[in-house]
């Protein structure tokens, strides 16, 4: 497998004490798991590993050194602080060669610019459940707005697959992704709107009390 290669070491002292030092020196407390890899605890550079997650993201592929050993991972979790939102954590899932694996990739539309100017895009799924070799995953499923006009929903079952080898989603296929609307059709809440919901909404919690 070519690609990123991440360095980390194991981790001998586990707590929420122990993931804090961590931190102050410039590591991320990391986990490298699977379904026949023993979890093992890990730390990487702070600096590469936000480097390289500032260009990939969830279901992107990597190979984890550990004491020159390399192993294939995919970026299964990011976590990442509340209000800062620096990284404080990252779940690393292990790939065995030959093995299909279950990921959730985003989806990206493209060619948004060839859509008539004036007419609003609705993308209404974001990611998408698939399975695939290894070698065959990548990091996200495109779906192309290319000569699409008013009115038309994009399904999971019109998604070009022919460029993914060896992908299969496991969708319902009727499952809308995109569609194109009119301005007119676009109603979006008002916030006062919102508030007669969050009112409405209250209302029989505060029947209940006593």
């Amino acid at each position: 497998m070519e690609g990123k290669v991440l360095v980390a070491k194991k981790r001998e002292v586990y707590g929420k004490e122990s993931a804090s030092k961590l931190r102050r020196d410039g590591f991320t407390p990391v986990v490298l798991y699977g379904k026949d890899y023993e979890s093992t605890g890990l730390y990487m550079n702070s600096g590469e590993l936000t480097k390289f997650l500032s260009h990939h993201s969830v279901g992107a592929r990597v190979e984890v050194e550990i004491d020159g050993t390399k192993e294939m991972a995919i970026v299964k979790e990011i976590q990442r602080h509340p209000v800062r939102r620096h990284i404080i954590h990252v779940d690393f899932q292990h790939l065995t060669a030959g093995q299909t694996i279950k990921v959730t990739l985003p989806i990206q539309l493209v060619n948004e610019d060839k859509v008539q100017k004036g007419l609003i895009i609705q993308q209404l799924l974001d990611i998408v459940n698939i399975e695939a070799l290894p070698k065959n995953l990548v990091e996200h499923i495109e779906v192309d707005l290319d000569g699409l006009g008013i009115g038309t929903t994009i399904t999971v079952a019109d998604i070009d697959m022919s460029k993914y080898e060896g992908i299969a989603i496991h969708e319902d296929p009727t499952t809308a992704v995109a569609t194109i609307v009119e301005p007119s059709k676009y109603e979006e809440t008002t916030p006062e709107e919102e508030g007669e919901e969050v009112a409405a909404e209250a209302t029989p919690a505060e029947e209940t009390e006593e």
